[in-house]
């Protein structure tokens, strides 16, 4: 799998991405593509007070049960607590204003 594209920074000039790229996100709207990285980087601006309110949860959950938090390789967490996934502001594609990345 080269979700990454670490094949072509390798060298490689024929790949196939069969699975899709991991580090271009694309809007289901108007097809536009963007990085990975910077959508991330947004995510986490716009989502601010929620991360802040979701790290004083798991900080609690920690003085409480001595757990770490489950971190996968993929770069997913387990997140203890109750957070409202709900409050969590996913923005718009910024090409068409409408779709989503």
């Amino acid at each position: 799998q080269n979700v990454d594209s670490l094949h072509e920074r390798a060298g490689s000039r024929y790949v196939v991405p069969l699975h899709g790229r991991g580090n271009v996100n694309r809007c289901m709207q108007c097809g536009a593509t963007s990085d990975r990285n910077e959508y991330q980087d947004l995510l986490q601006d716009v989502n601010e007070d929620w991360l802040i309110n979701v790290k004083e949860m798991e900080q609690q959950t920690k003085k409480n049960d001595e757990s770490e938090s489950d971190m996968r390789p993929d770069g997913d967490a387990q997140i203890s607590g109750e957070a409202d996934y709900n409050a969590v502001c996913v923005p718009n594609c910024p090409i068409c204003k409408t779709g989503i990345l």
